[in-house]
């Protein structure tokens, strides 16, 4: 039963990131949803982003969607915004598919005309991975010491 809460849990997960993706590189017709929202703002996006119209305030500082080079998503559902010189204004702390308004943000995106890149999670999926291995080397090493400590 938990296993498969877990599998419908991340179903849901890749299914809001596809949709994200959907929304900052529409194909086709989907620029329609775009168009029809009238008016985007005043908004935050998580704790350290607002949006008002074509204003953005990241983390204190205020930019205009001009200023943005752009907005990538990687298959992993981490998001940052970049500024005109490739400098990362916010990364996936900040800007992720669990931040509050996160399509609306998508949308603004769309409706600013800041381009928007879907990039590989692979450097992000072994950062997991490595933090997971260290993890259980750490609960390994301190059940040795543990045990050697004790005496068996």
């Amino acid at each position: 039963m938990k296993i498969n809460k877990i599998m419908r849990a991340e179903d849901m997960r890749c299914a809001k990131i596809q949709r994200l993706i959907d929304l900052l590189c529409p194909k086709g017709n989907n620029i329609l949803e775009v168009l029809a929202e009238d008016g985007i703002g005043p908004f935050d996006v998580g704790k350290r982003i607002k949006v008002d119209g074509k204003n953005i305030r990241i983390k204190n500082r205020d930019y205009i969607a001009a200023e943005l080079q752009k907005v990538t998503i990687n298959t992993e559902g981490s998001m940052a915004i970049y500024d005109r010189n490739g400098r990362k204004l916010c990364g996936s702390i900040d800007l992720n598919v669990s931040s509050k308004n996160v399509e609306l943000f998508c949308l603004w995106v769309r409706k600013n005309n800041v381009p928007a890149e879907v990039v590989s999670g692979t450097r992000e999926r072994i950062f997991q991975w490595c933090v997971l291995v260290v993890g259980v080397l750490l609960v390994i090493v301190y059940k040795v010491l543990n045990i050697i400590n004790h005496g068996g």
